[in-house]
Formats: C-alpha cells, structure tokens, sequence
C-alpha cells in the first residue's frame, strides 16, 4: 500500500529540518574554532621587545666655532650626537620596561679594527601593550680618551662612518598590565647594525630606513673601557 501524501510531505519536512539542523551546527563549530583560535593567538601573542634604529643613522654636528680647525684632542671640541630609537611591544597583555641603558657605539678605526668608540646613557623606556614609543637622544661630549680621537676627526667636518653597529645593553622587565606582577626581569642586548655614523643636521632619521635590532650577536663583540657621556 503506497504512503499517503501526507506522510510524505511530513518525512520530507522532518529531513529537511534535520538537514537544516546540521548546517546550523556545522556553522556553530566552525565559529566557535574560529573564536578559539583566535584567542590562542592574542594568549599567545608575543611579549618581547622589538628595537628600531629610526632612518638607521646617528646624526653628528660641531658644537662650537665651525670656522676654526676642531680640536679634536683629549677634552677638546665638542661634536653633538642625536638618534632616535623605536621600541615596539605587540603584546595585549604585558607592558615591557628596558632601563638602566648604555649605548655602545663601534666603528672601524684608522687600521680597519673594529673598536668601540662611544658609550652613552640612554633613557629609560617604558612600552605600554600593543603600542610603540619613539625615544630621540642628544648628547653633546668631546674626546675623552686618545683612542675617539680619530672618529671625532672623522666626522668633525661632516664626514661619516659607515657600518657602525649600536648595541643597546640593559635590563628588561615584563610587567602583566592586569595584575601589575613583574613576569620577568632580566640583562637584554640587543645589536643594530648596520647603521651610518655621521652626517651633519639630524631630520628625525627621515632620509633612511628603520634598521631593526636584534638579540643575537654578530660577532664575539668586547667592549673597550670608555668613560660614559651623559645625556645633555
């Protein structure tokens, strides 16, 4: 005996709702993966500390007569130093501190060593979460010990010094923003190069590009003793 119309209209309704059921609950998986997957992502969004070298340059200027010969002996002449250093903290969840810096400068000398030539203080920097933070520097210093006395010979009259490395050498600590508990806090180098030394007027490091610092040394790097410069 074939089946009534109606019980074929009723056993049509049933599967398509039962279709309809499972395209609705195919839908719901697929954004509940989606929403998962996303929020492994902002947990697991990185908390370190990325450093730029804005235009990838130190600008250096005379300091005093330009219409004399610079004196570029122990405690002579000043030269004026200015850079801007980018910090970048992609974190949702932690803000970065990098204090306690002294920046060291290195260059090749007059027999193609590789020296360090400058120490600077830096400020302190403070990176809140998903955000950035520009810190530009002046320092005005002269020569302090013989072996700066060729650079600052160098780039008294507007000459530059190509291939320097900066390295930046502090402490970091990460900081949670919702229970302000210091995660971690630590030694961090970080090494920019190759960056251009010299110059003349520094225009916010517009005319080069942004060379990014790394953690990983290029080389087995020594510092030579020099006397820190303060900020100006």
């Amino acid at each position: 005996m074939a089946p009534a119309a109606s019980d074929v209209l009723k056993k049509s309704a049933f599967r398509c709702l039962g279709a309809a059921r499972y395209v609705v609950a195919a839908a719901v998986t697929v954004l509940m993966v989606a929403v998962i997957m996303y929020a492994v992502k902002v947990v697991h969004r990185p908390d370190d500390l990325t450093l730029w070298i804005v235009g990838g340059s130190v600008s250096v200027q005379r300091s005093h007569n330009l219409t004399r010969p610079f004196n570029y002996s122990v405690g002579g002449d000043n030269l004026t130093f200015t850079y801007t250093v980018r910090a970048v903290n992609p974190s949702s969840r932690v803000r970065i501190y990098y204090t306690d810096l002294i920046v060291y400068l290195r260059g090749r000398n007059s027999s193609s060593e590789m020296h360090s030539f400058l120490a600077l203080i830096f400020p302190n920097m403070t990176v809140e979460h998903q955000s950035r933070a520009d810190t530009s520097v002046l320092v005005r210093t002269n020569v302090r010990v013989p072996s700066q006395g060729f650079y600052f010979q160098a780039l008294a009259n507007g000459g530059s010094i190509a291939d320097v490395s900066l390295k930046l050498n502090g402490t970091r600590v990460v900081q949670n923003i919702f229970t302000e508990h210091n995660m971690t806090s630590e030694q961090a180098v970080y090494y920019c190069t190759p960056i251009t030394f010299g110059g003349g007027k520094y225009e916010d490091g517009d005319a080069g590009v942004d060379v990014p610092c790394t953690e990983d040394a290029p080389t087995t790097i020594l510092d030579d003793p020099l006397p820190v410069s303060q900020l100006n």
